[in-house]
């Protein structure tokens, strides 16, 4: 059965040109005005669409060729999208950057995926004439896509704006949707040394978004904006309930560690995990002191460090944790779920004490040392994934290990694509902990959340 899907794809010819900031703005505009919008962000990141969730008020999905097929990107999309109004994908970095020179995986083929016009913003400092150049290019490259609408992004007056919008009418290319000034502040937002910060560490943040959506009100072209999406084609939706089968594990009590620390989790974890049956315990690292009843316990990544002093004056929670793992229970930390199993995390000359399961010290760094792409073997037993496993993740830290005491530890995975841990190792295991610093999204390892209830009937 065919179904129209209303939906845009915003991307431009390279990171930080202006796409994120208009994605949050258009999102809680057209949520403004009354539209049920679901967003989508390509990639793995989880910081970018921590703010387009709060724009729309819906979880963002992601969707990456490198952890998943076009299938499961389809499904996902359309399962998602069955009962919105309008569907906004933010690309990452360049239109048709991907991860190699014939650029596999870029935003150019989710946008042929999914069949979605293209909103190309482009940074125009210094420039006038030559943008027609540069967006003539870009239609051209390949015909297969269809870039719709142009962002004129850092206007610095109105003459050069309209040099620019004569340029590209001059050479029959798509129409300048909106054109925003250089000085306008309103568009601006607060960096990390990973990217953006996490809209959840920052409730105020919420009036943030509505300026981008003043702005966005302020300079868009609705009557353009609302053809180009009237453009969009109809998909399969038959692929709504494809690839979402799971086995029924109800007895299970599962305990995630989920607050502005630790906020790193793909909303499929707990759609996947209510499928499934599984008991979901939310637990605070800051304000809750012991944990509960639980079966098995999920710690995903986040910013530790941020937050190191004040995980470290909760002692009962992290002693409790700590007793949880020494008594043979599974643990599956990933990233900053690691740093906090460590024994020390190190900031500024600082150190932090953490859990103390693992016999590691943490040290942050000031430039990545962990940044793309992860793919791993997995080489040894542990309690989550059978030997010769091969997963496709992303890791993204700033911090440094070092292995300071003698302990019951190894490693369980091999890193063909990536960083890891140590001397291209992931995976670490003490008992029935596994940490590493592994990102895994559920619709790229399927098994990945049934593996984690099922390591709870593995350890009894």
């Amino acid at each position: 059965m065919k179904k129209k899907f209303k939906k845009i794809l915003i991307s431009a010819p390279f990171g930080r040109s202006g796409k994120t900031s208009f994605s949050i703005g258009l999102t809680r505009a057209l949520s403004r005005k009354g539209y049920i919008v679901q967003t989508f962000k390509k990639g793995p990141d989880f910081i970018d669409p921590s703010w387009l969730s709060m724009s729309s008020g819906r979880p963002c999905r992601n969707l990456d060729l490198f952890m998943m097929d076009k299938e499961t990107i389809l499904c996902s999309f359309v399962r998602n999208s069955s009962d919105v109004d309008i569907s906004i994908v933010e690309g990452a970095m360049g239109l048709y950057d991907g991860i190699d020179y014939l650029g596999t995986g870029s935003t150019a083929e989710i946008a042929k995926i999914i069949d979605s016009p293209i909103i190309f913003v482009l940074p125009v400092q210094r420039i006038t004439r030559s943008c027609a150049a540069l967006v003539k290019g870009y239609v051209e490259f390949d015909r297969e896509i269809g870039i719709k609408g142009i962002i004129l992004n850092k206007i610095a007056r109105e003459r050069q704006k309209n040099l620019i919008i004569s340029a590209l009418k001059h050479y029959n290319l798509p129409e300048v949707l909106a054109s925003f000034p250089k000085d306008d502040k309103r568009l601006s937002i607060p960096d990390r040394h990973l990217g953006l910060i996490p809209a959840k560490e920052r409730l105020e943040l919420s009036s943030v978004i509505d300026r981008f959506a003043d702005a966005v009100d302020e300079y868009m072209n609705w009557d353009l904006f609302f053809d180009i999406i009237k453009e969009s084609s109809d998909l399969n939706s038959e692929f709504k309930n494809k690839s979402f089968e799971f086995e029924f594990l109800s007895s299970i009590k599962i305990g995630i560690l989920q607050d502005v620390s630790f906020s790193f989790y793909y909303p499929e974890v707990f759609d996947f995990l209510r499928m499934s049956g599984a008991k979901i315990e939310i637990i605070n690292s800051l304000s809750d002191n012991c944990l509960p009843d639980i079966d098995v316990l999920y710690i995903g990544g986040g910013f530790p460090e941020v937050f190191a002093k004040d995980l470290e004056r909760n002692h009962s929670l992290r002693m409790s944790i700590k007793e949880f793992g020494e008594n043979n229970n599974p643990i599956y930390a990933e990233c900053g779920g690691l740093m906090y199993l460590s024994d020390f995390i190190e900031v500024d000359d600082n150190k932090y004490n953490m859990v103390g399961l693992l016999p590691f010290g943490i040290h942050m760094e000031k430039k990545p040392v962990g940044h793309g792409y992860e793919e791993v073997e997995v080489f040894d037993e542990n309690p989550f994934f059978p030997k010769g496993t091969r997963i496709r993740g992303h890791e993204f830290h700033h911090s440094s290990v070092s292995i300071n005491r003698n302990a019951d530890i190894r490693f369980s995975m091999k890193v063909i694509r990536g960083n890891g841990i140590l001397n291209k190792l992931d995976g670490v295991i003490y008992k029935r902990v596994m940490a590493s610093y592994l990102h895994i999204h559920p619709l790229g390892f399927k098994d990945f959340i049934a593996n984690l209830l099922k390591s709870a009937h593995i350890s009894k």
